[in-house]
């Protein structure tokens, strides 16, 4: 199915959720190969420290919530990706063992050829499901 996506959706939503502040420490370490400088990202919820690298792309992290964190915005805001992240005064978040740069090949985003293609217009609800 073929659902055109609405301006504005994926962006960020900031209503009672602000932008975090990013504090650049200047400390920097090397992790699967690629220098970071750890940063000091303070929300209103948690402050992290992310040690984050430039040229890798932009990150996102929604997890399906509507939503992203402040302290994810800021960074993709930024244009930094984390490679590792620790809660301050907690336990490491994520970290990033191994980067592998290379070129998909495009029919890994093409729909199988024995699919038959369903477009719907903007903001219409998907069809209901065939019963089993």
């Amino acid at each position: 199915m073929v659902i055109p996506i609405p301006e504005g959706v994926g962006e960020h939503r900031t209503g009672d959720h602000p932008r975090a502040q990013i504090v650049r420490t200047g400390r920097k370490e090397t992790i699967a190969g690629y220098e970071c400088e750890h940063w000091l990202v303070k929300g209103v919820e948690h402050e992290i420290d992310a040690c984050v690298a430039s040229g890798l792309g932009t990150f996102t992290m929604s997890a399906g919530r509507e939503r992203e964190d402040a302290w994810t915005g800021a960074l993709r805001d930024q244009q930094g990706f984390p490679l590792k992240v620790t809660r301050v005064g907690g336990a490491a978040v994520m970290e990033v063992t191994k980067i592998e740069k290379k070129a998909l090949d495009a029919s890994l985003f093409a729909p199988p050829s024995d699919y038959q293609k369903i477009e719907m217009p903007a903001g219409a609800p998907p069809p209901p499901r065939p019963r089993q």
